[in-house]
């Protein structure tokens, strides 16, 4: 099936790692001690299909020389490299030598050997998105990139190590040429997302960042937040980051004036509607009840909870989120079961957020109210009069909010007749205005 030249000073590897070839992919494999005496075997043996070889030996660049003598003399061998000192994107490598797993599942690949039986190929692995990884600096757990064998085929290849130092232009060049995602161990993604939780806070709690990179960090956390919520509930480690983003965002509208500095902000980035919403709404509330609205100040705390659970079941769908009546919901083109989970979505964020036991008394009620309705279900026109007259403030902000998401920050006046609602419109947009 192939012919496998391994440069390894272990004698005791160079054993196993036969064995394991010639059981799995019935190759005979060749050792060799050096890039020297294995370059003198390829001018012999030219069409050698995999040569798996140390980085380093001795004082002996083995892997890079191997290398350079494949490519200057154009050999269709395929190279895995094993330990530290070696770096090329373009060549599979197994940073921890001992690893003779890796190295035989990397070799069995390059061989294309049926992986069917084999435990490693059989793992299931769990996906991040990318920028999930930025703000890290080292890693809990394996980290692997999914590459394409053919057009029906993956496997997964280990780039980052458990305990490794890992920086964020090392993830940004990722980045730059295309990822998406990262994978984790199924195993691995429950305390690997505890791991990311502890890091954002970590992270949340420094000063000294810019306007600009606190809000990619602010972006970054709440959108794994509202993943972990989703996938485990409202855990400790969520609840804990879910304080950690609500008191840092209040921080930022307070230290910036919400228009123009916030707003213009917002408006050029291509951050999505569930997490700029949080920011306005916690922004406009904050300013309403201190100076204009003071009959809602004793509601302020609870309002302001419920700027950031009103949507958390639905996750980061900005498509859901935005919808706000029954029409818009009818020809949303949504399942039907996406459209039950947001005619059903502000009760069913009520009940998650009583999961928090440091829940403000009200903030339940303002969240299941927020669309106008007692139950928390659907859309009702005008807003039922049962609902108390915190949950009607929060809903015009609300409203405004997603209006001037819109481009359409004007027309929400149009939409009322009640002259409570006719009074928190024309504020909020004197404040816009005058940004």
């Amino acid at each position: 099936m192939g012919q496998v030249i391994l440069v390894e000073e272990d004698h005791g590897m160079t054993e196993l790692l036969a064995g394991q070839l010639k059981k799995l992919a019935g190759v005979e494999s060749i050792p060799r001690k050096n890039a020297i005496d294995t370059i003198e075997l390829l001018k012999l043996l030219p069409k050698v299909n995999l040569i798996v070889t140390r980085a380093k030996i001795g004082d002996e660049n083995t892997a890079q020389e191997l290398l350079d003598f494949i490519n200057e003399n154009g050999l269709p061998t395929n190279l895995i490299v094993t330990g530290d000192g070696f770096e090329n994107r373009d060549i599979t490598t197994v940073t921890d030598e001992r690893d003779w797993e890796d190295i035989l599942f990397y070799s069995l690949q390059v061989l294309n050997v049926p992986l069917e039986g084999i435990n490693k190929a059989t793992r299931d692995y769990t996906s991040f998105p990318i920028e999930y990884f930025l703000p890290l600096r080292n890693l809990p757990c394996s980290v692997f990139l999914k590459l394409k064998k053919s057009e029906t085929d993956f496997y997964f290849l280990k780039r980052y190590h458990s305990g490794r130092p890992i920086s964020s232009d090392s993830i940004g060049s990722y980045i730059k040429e295309g990822v998406s995602e990262l994978f984790v161990l199924e195993e691995d993604e429950r305390s690997f997302s505890n791991f990311l939780s502890d890091s954002y806070i970590s992270e949340l709690a420094k000063e000294g960042k810019t306007f600009s990179a606190t809000m990619d960090l602010l972006h970054i956390a709440d959108t794994f937040l509202k993943r972990q919520i989703l996938s485990f509930g409202l855990v400790k480690n969520a609840i804990q980051l879910g304080y950690r983003i609500q008191q840092k965002i209040l921080k930022v509208v307070g230290e910036h004036p919400l228009f123009p500095d916030t707003w213009n902000y917002l408006e050029k980035s291509n951050l999505p509607y569930t997490f700029q919403s949080q920011i306005m709404l916690a922004g406009i509330i904050s300013e309403l009840t201190q100076e204009n609205f003071l009959e809602m100040g004793k509601h302020q705390n609870p309002l302001i909870e419920a700027c950031f659970l009103h949507n958390v079941a639905l996750g980061t769908r900005d498509d859901m989120a935005l919808i706000s009546s029954m029409d818009e919901l009818e020809n949303s083109g949504l399942s039907f079961d996406e459209q039950l989970k947001v005619m059903n979505h502000a009760a069913d964020g009520a009940e998650m957020s009583l999961m928090r036991q440091d829940l403000l008394f009200g903030a339940d009620q303002i969240i299941r109210e927020h669309h106008g309705a007692v139950n928390g279900m659907g859309f009702p026109v005008p807003p039922s009069p049962g609902i108390k007259k915190a949950s009607h403030f929060f809903l015009i902000c609300d409203e405004f909010v997603r209006e001037l998401f819109l481009g359409k920050g004007e027309d929400l006046d149009k939409k009322v007749t009640d002259e409570f609602s006719k009074k928190i419109i024309k504020k909020l947009i004197d404040m816009w205005r005058n940004k």
